[in-house]
This record gives structure tokens, sequence and C-alpha cells, in this order.
């Protein structure tokens, strides 16, 4: 299974952006194993959408769009540490 793991808050150059595009289409490919994003961010801190663009378009053949509407973040974040005695091998 491939995971993919993608950094929102950071600029991609054109390589980078490539890579992302072909391991999302790898994921979509190979079953869909994961494609997971970390750090979103709103577009004044580091615009994240060339990156959805590239999933979208790896992973979906599709395109993903933003209607210019800002959301409040209606949602808590949970923080649970867990032990090397409730992991499974």
């Amino acid at each position: 299974m491939l995971l993919t793991i993608i950094y929102l808050n950071a600029a991609y150059n054109s390589i980078a952006l490539t890579q992302i595009n072909n391991r999302s289409a790898q994921s979509r490919v190979d079953g869909m194993g994961a494609i997971f994003t970390k750090a979103l961010r709103i577009k004044t801190e580091q615009d994240p959408l060339p990156a959805l663009l590239k999933i979208g378009n790896g992973a979906f053949l599709d395109s993903v769009t933003y209607n210019g509407n800002a959301y409040s973040k209606n949602w808590t974040g949970v923080l649970r540490i867990i032990s090397s005695s409730e992991i499974n091998d």
C-alpha cells in the first residue's frame, strides 16, 4: 500500500508539484492506498491550491475549485498519545 503525505503549508516548485501529481496517480492506480495532507492553511499563509490541484488531477483525474468563501473552523482537534503496548504487531 502506498501512503502519500503532502505538507500543504509549503511552497512547491514545478518538479515537486509533478511528483505530487505522480504519487497521487500512483496511489489511485495501486488501489488508493492513501493520500494524507498535513498543515492546511489559509491562502494568506501559504496557498495550498497548487498542491491540491495536483492531488485532484493525479488521484481523481479531476480538478479542485475554490469559490472564494472563507469557512470558519468547525472542528476540534483531538490528541491521543498511544504507547507501544497498544500497537498490534
